[in-house]
């Protein structure tokens, strides 16, 4: 997440759906999820490399590197941009 977490932090609290009251129950579901992924990814990545080769592992990581920035297309403005535009 990196720099990426004071973004993602306001996103979620400007989510009609989750909002100030429910943002702490979602922001310890993605740290959470973020935790698993940090310790299944590398795991993963080991078998990939030890069952097939070391670029099998690298174009695995790639296309895993792939999906965050594809999600983010599905994702509804929640700035001033988007409460402008409804």
């Amino acid at each position: 997440m990196g720099s990426a977490a004071p973004q993602l932090r306001s996103i979620i609290m400007e989510l009609e759906e989750i909002g100030p009251a429910l943002s702490g129950s979602a922001f310890g579901a993605l740290f959470t999820f973020n935790r698993i992924g940090g310790f299944l990814v590398p795991w993963l990545m080991g078998a990939v490399m030890t069952a097939f080769n070391a670029a099998a592992g690298i174009y695995a990581i790639a296309l895993l590197a792939l999906i965050p920035p594809a999600l983010v297309l599905f994702l509804r403005e929640t700035g001033w941009r988007g409460r402008s535009s409804s």
